[in-house]
């Protein structure tokens, strides 16, 4: 902990190790591998069994089509779930939570919090929490919230500090 000179308050910050935010190639390589199978396969049915078009469709032609699409989903989807876009820095203040990397800052304010969803690490994404001022559609559909991975070695306390400013819902009368 140390005082910021700008708010004069306590501010925690906390860093990742560096060798925590890289990705080893075979776990990427299994990543690639996965994300390409499902989006060529899932392609390939739809378009082979339902038709876009009253055109005859080759095998060849389906095949193709599927290929050349999922290697462009494949791409976006390895780096839309790999580790590379973890916070550099998270830093806890009075007032808010704020995610630091290299492309930018998010900032979740207490009180504000609506959704707070747990990931465990698997073949496709690493794990942590995802911290959101938007409700779970929102926060899935528009932008996403603030990623705090499991690999933070003050995870526990982050993510105990997000749920205890989570904004408590209205009661229904």
């Amino acid at each position: 902990m140390h005082a910021d000179p700008v708010y004069s308050v306590l501010v925690e910050v906390y860093s990742q190790p560096a060798d925590a935010q890289k990705t080893s190639r075979s776990r990427l390589f299994a990543r690639v591998l996965t994300w390409f199978s499902f989006c060529s396969i899932g392609y390939f049915l739809l378009d082979w069994f339902w038709p876009f078009s009253h055109q005859t469709r080759s095998f060849a032609g389906s095949a193709t089509k599927a290929l050349a699409w999922s290697a462009f989903m494949c791409v976006f989807m390895v780096f839309r779930t790999s580790s590379n876009r973890v916070p550099c820095s998270v830093t806890v203040d009075g007032d808010s939570i704020i995610g630091k990397a290299s492309g930018g800052f998010r900032k979740v304010h207490r009180g504000q919090i609506k959704t707070i969803v747990e990931w465990k690490t698997n073949l496709l994404r690493d794990g942590g929490l995802m911290v959101s001022d938007r409700g779970r559609f929102g926060t899935f559909m528009w932008g996403g919230g603030l990623w705090i991975p499991r690999t933070l070695p003050e995870y526990e306390y982050l993510k105990s500090v997000a749920e205890m400013w989570k904004a408590q819902e209205p009661k229904k009368v």
